[in-house]
Order: structure tokens, then C-alpha cells, then sequence
């Protein structure tokens, strides 16, 4: 029995019954041929559903992280992205550098290695989906610890914005 947990945050949303839209779908596989996608639209428009649907219905590999205003702190962003990495890693044991006091001068060597890190320990291929990234204060470090260190990651992962 596996005995880990995983929360909410972590979690891909339960869709249900919905349609299955093939045009969009195909639209959004080739937005995924980049490194990364950055899906915009209005409140309700069915951002998160449309990636959800696409990654259950090809049957894809998913990282999954619902951001919320408490990852305005990278160091909330980091600590739930190392609990999820460890339900998707193609190694046992993945261990992820924790942020502690003496990184925050640094933050942004401390985000490269994180990613580097975490890129090496995903399978093949794996989608990694940042899901409303609108809620991170506009004034977090973290979009800028994001900038530098999401390119680090391999080309066998792709990073999905919504």
C-alpha cells in the first residue's frame, strides 16, 4: 500500500464527464512542442480543464502544481514542488535541495540546481503544469527564479502555464 499522501495542490482536477474536443486538443499538442506552453484566457474558459483533459486522455506523465497566493514565497513554492516530484520521479528516492536561510542570498543558484535536479530525476517524457499561476503576487521572486531556471530542464519535459 502506498503510504504517501497528496495533496490537493498536487493533484490534477477530477473532470468528470466532459467532451473531449479533438481541434483544440491538436492545437494544444502542438504548443507542446516547445519546451514551453503558456495557456491565457478568461476565468471559466476552460484553461485547466482543456490541459487536464488533453493529459488524461493521452494518457501523459503529469507533475502537477495548483498555485495559490502562499507560493508568492519561494520557499513554499519549492517545498510542495519537491513532495510532488517525489510521486512522479523515475527514481526512488529522488532527493531535492531544500531552501534554507543561507540560500536566500542566492535564490537563483539555488533554483537553477533545484531544477537541474529535478529534470534529471522525471521520466520520460513528463508535463509539468503550473495551473493558475495568476495567484503569485506580482512582486515574487519567484517569477524571476522561474525565468532563469525552467529553461535547465530537459527537453524530455515540458512545462505547461496556465
Amino acid at each position: 500500500m502506498d503510504n504517501r499522501t497528496t495533496l490537493a495542490k498536487l493533484t490534477p482536477p477530477h473532470l468528470g464527464e466532459v467532451y473531449a474536443c479533438e481541434r483544440l486538443y491538436k492545437s494544444f499538442e502542438q504548443a507542446c512542442e516547445r519546451p514551453l506552453a503558456w495557456i491565457v484566457g478568461a476565468p471559466g474558459a476552460g484553461k485547466t480543464t482543456l490541459v487536464a483533459g488533453w493529459l488524461e486522455t493521452r494518457k501523459k506523465r503529469t507533475l502537477w502544481y495548483q498555485l495559490d497566493a502562499s507560493d508568492s514565497d519561494p520557499a513554499t513554492f519549492f517545498h510542495y514542488l519537491s513532495i510532488a516530484a517525489r510521486h512522479v520521479s523515475s527514481r526512488q528516492r529522488v532527493v531535492l535541495p531544500r531552501v534554507t536561510p543561507e540560500h536566500l542570498p542566492s535564490l537563483g543558484a539555488f533554483a537553477r540546481r533545484f531544477f537541474e535536479t529535478l529534470g534529471a530525476s522525471l521520466p520520460q517524457p513528463t508535463v509539468l503544469v503550473l495551473d493558475n499561476y495568476h495567484d503569485v503576487a506580482a512582486d515574487s521572486p519567484l517569477h524571476v527564479l522561474l525565468a532563469e531556471a525552467l529553461p535547465l530542464l530537459p527537453s524530455h519535459v515540458n512545462v505547461t502555464v496556465i
